[in-house]
């Protein structure tokens, strides 16, 4: 009866650790393609997408172990992940402009609920079985 939940705390964890290290990924790459004098927007575009990709290969090989039709499972996880990074932005933005909170607080709010979503999404629809 409690295996289940052990199972899904693991899953939150690991999904949690992996979101970590990939963000860290894209920040390491946005810093590094800026140091090499690509433009801001074309910097964030690309980090962004790299920290996409960390995190589908380790989400689809170690925490969810889906390995079957990865190309729809990689399409399905990249728009969850750029519907995350819109609706971030949007966060941020209602928060900073309407409800006058600091950009650090807005941005921590929405990276927590935006991470929610993306995860119920992702085990739910990407790596649901097929």
């Amino acid at each position: 009866m409690i295996k289940p939940y052990i199972h899904l705390i693991r899953e939150i964890f690991m999904y949690g650790l992996i979101g970590l290290f990939s963000a860290f990924m894209d920040t390491i790459s946005f810093l590094l393609l800026r140091k090499l004098g690509f433009f801001i927007f074309l910097s964030n575009f690309i980090s962004v997408n790299i920290g996409i990709c960390i995190s589908f290969i380790l989400n689809t090989y170690i925490n969810f172990k889906k390995t079957t039709a990865i190309k729809k499972r990689a399409v399905c996880f990249f728009l969850i992940g750029y519907l995350g990074l819109a609706l971030s932005t949007f966060i941020i933005w209602i928060e900073i402009n309407h409800f006058y909170l600091s950009e650090i607080i807005s941005k921590i709010m929405s990276v927590l609920i935006v991470a929610i979503i993306q995860y119920l999404a992702n085990k739910f629809i990407t790596f649901q079985e097929k």
